[in-house]
């Protein structure tokens, strides 16, 4: 990286010297050239005369310059990834060069992955089409069909981007995309398209990366997904909660897992479970859209306008990255929250109070399922579930077990100990918590209790 670093500062001291002695040149030449203006309107005049002196000294430049240096700089900028700067040299260097740019691969190359980075797709798709078509076997294609996949995945155009995948995986030359994201991207294009007879293959693709890695938490929660979609309940639940062990914090999981506790008509752990994913990201829209349906089918119609509002509220680029509870489409998500606040908003100003709340005992009555749910500023207010404290109550429990002896670790472990146990007691008694739903089980609690009041008794043999 520092030999790279030094590289780029070399073609910057080159460019700033040429420039130099150029500068140097035109400056007495175009002193000269405005004490000989006329002394009447020598305002345009002396405009014109520098318009002129610069269009040379540029062209002198461009004369004497090596456009392979804007070239190499474009390279080496990006390897810094600073995609901005080497986008500027890779320009230059197509201005000095146009004909020659046109064949030559590696500047391709360099344009097109600088274009997709900034999400110009269009542009960098025919750039990586036409690296292909000059060069077939181009030493990076593997990049460039991972990344065609990726932008056809993007334009809806499955069958494309599921070819561009595949050739992807049967190249074997090294890449920056490994396999694992490959087989991510290949999973979420092919799972649209997916003939009856085809059913489990997203989730064989997704079980081959997590035999490559089983660390990553986004294959975990794809393949919760994955499993999801097929009814496959508890397979999908262990996946989500190996993906929650791996990336310790995600709403997307969260939100995936509320929407199975709504399919499984458990309400109330639906709801934590949104609500977690709203707490680590606030403006999660479907997090948000799903506790409006959760509460709407409650019949706490107030409580679902305020979440429907939060969505179309958190949906700042108008868009919804995830789906709802049944398959649509972006647009269809998008347009049935506002429809839905927009109802919603016009019924509660016509129905009775009572209405509004809850169930009504009539309600219950006929459909016991129906219960009153904790209203949002409620909900909001519980301590934060036991499974967000998953991980540091096993590290905690790691250090008990193995540092008995030291006592600085061990008061920190004391501390971190009774704070966090104090809370999952809490939230344990507080809420009526399925087992499903709660991770740190009684048997861990157990544990930690035993080894705290081991430790505290060693403790006491001490100071004795």
């Amino acid at each position: 990286m520092y030999i790279i670093i030094q590289a780029v500062e070399y073609f910057d001291l080159v460019i700033i010297q040429l420039v130099s002695e150029i500068e140097s040149q035109k400056t007495p030449l175009e002193k000269q050239a405005l004490l000989a203006l006329p002394g009447s309107d020598r305002t345009s005049a002396e405009n014109s005369v520098r318009w002129q002196f610069y269009q040379s000294a540029v062209k002198n430049f461009e004369e004497i310059i090596d456009p392979k240096i804007y070239l190499w700089l474009g390279h080496f900028q990006l390897l810094l990834q600073s995609y901005d700067n080497a986008l500027s040299a890779y320009t230059k260097y197509e201005q000095l060069c146009p004909e020659e740019c046109l064949v030559n691969t590696s500047f391709l190359y360099g344009l097109a992955i600088c274009y997709f980075h900034f999400n110009a797709f269009s542009k960098s798709a025919q750039l990586f089409h036409n690296i292909i078509y000059i060069e077939p076997s181009f030493i990076r294609s593997k990049e460039v069909f991972i990344r065609l996949g990726y932008i056809y995945k993007l334009r809806k155009n499955i069958e494309i981007a599921l070819k561009c995948f595949k050739l992807a995986l049967r190249d074997k030359s090294v890449a920056t995309f490994t396999n694992i994201e490959t087989w991510i991207h290949h999973t979420s294009s092919i799972k649209q398209i997916r003939l009856q007879s085809e059913t489990d293959l997203d989730v064989r693709l997704l079980l081959q990366a997590i035999d490559l890695d089983n660390t990553d938490g986004k294959t975990w929660y794809l393949l919760g997904r994955c499993q999801a979609s097929l009814n496959r309940v508890q397979d999908a639940f262990s996946a989500y909660r190996s993906s929650i062990d791996k990336t310790e914090a995600s709403a997307d999981t969260w939100c995936s897992i509320g929407v199975l506790y709504q399919e499984q008509s458990q309400p109330m752990d639906a709801l934590q479970a949104y609500f977690c994913a709203v707490q680590l990201d606030k403006c999660h829209v479907t997090a948000w859209a799903n506790l409006g349906t959760l509460y709407e089918t409650m019949q706490q119609y107030k409580e679902a306008l305020k979440c429907y509002t939060n969505a179309v509220n958190s949906d700042k680029k108008h868009e919804v990255c995830y789906p709802l509870l049944a398959s649509k489409t972006l647009f269809q998500v998008r347009d049935e929250i506002r429809n839905r606040l927009s109802t919603l908003q016009n019924l509660l100003s016509r129905m009775p109070e009572r209405f509004l709340s809850g169930p009504t005992s009539e309600s219950q009555e006929a459909n016991p399922n129906i219960q009153p749910l904790p209203s949002v500023e409620e909900a909001w207010s519980l301590p934060i579930p036991a499974q967000l404290t998953q991980r540091q109550l096993q590290l905690i429990l790691q250090e008990v077990s193995g540092n008995p002896g030291k006592s600085v670790v061990a008061n920190t472990v004391s501390s971190k100990f009774k704070k966090a146990l104090a809370a999952a007691i809490k939230l344990h008694e507080a809420v009526d918590i399925k087992p499903s739903l709660v991770i740190i089980g009684q048997e861990d609690l157990n544990k930690l209790a035993d080894s705290e009041t081991k430790r505290n008794a060693k403790n006491r043999e001490s100071n004795l």
